[in-house]
């Protein structure tokens, strides 16, 4: 997707959390409250295309929905880990930059419509799904 497309996200961290909004960086908070440091975040999206970003001080402009979606599965993902080690990092980190659109878009909108209906609780159940099914543990 090119900037042209019209999509546009904002990720922005406060007090160690990571907030991601859609078209807007005041906008409302799609999924909010995981726990994904801005360094992870940008090593994630340089090695997805180093166009489809652009760093700020207040956060980090996402232009290509795919990366977004991306991002949302890894952030979730971690946020339901209990202990994160460098070895199971990069493990999800390869799952998300191959996870095919089907199962992208599937896992995307599973950790949204959770955190939607229930709050950033209910993506425990999700992480550990996801975990579970490709082996990422």
């Amino acid at each position: 997707m090119s900037r042209d497309s019209g999509f546009i996200s904002f990720i922005t961290w406060i007090a160690g959390k990571a907030y991601f909004r859609r078209n807007s960086p005041l906008g409302l908070v799609e999924i909010g409250g995981l726990r994904c440091g801005k360094d992870e975040v940008v090593d994630i999206a340089e090695r997805f295309s180093k166009n489809a970003f652009r760093e700020t001080k207040s956060g980090l402009w996402v232009l290509d929905e795919n990366l977004h979606m991306r991002l949302v599965v890894y952030c979730g993902t971690v946020t339901g880990m209990r202990r994160k080690n460098s070895y199971v990092s990069e493990l999800l980190l390869n799952l998300t930059l191959k996870l095919d659109p089907v199962s992208l878009l599937f896992w995307y909108s599973e950790f949204v419509e959770r955190y939607r209906r229930r709050g950033v609780r209910a993506l425990y159940r999700v992480s550990s799904s996801l975990r579970s099914l490709y082996y990422v543990e």
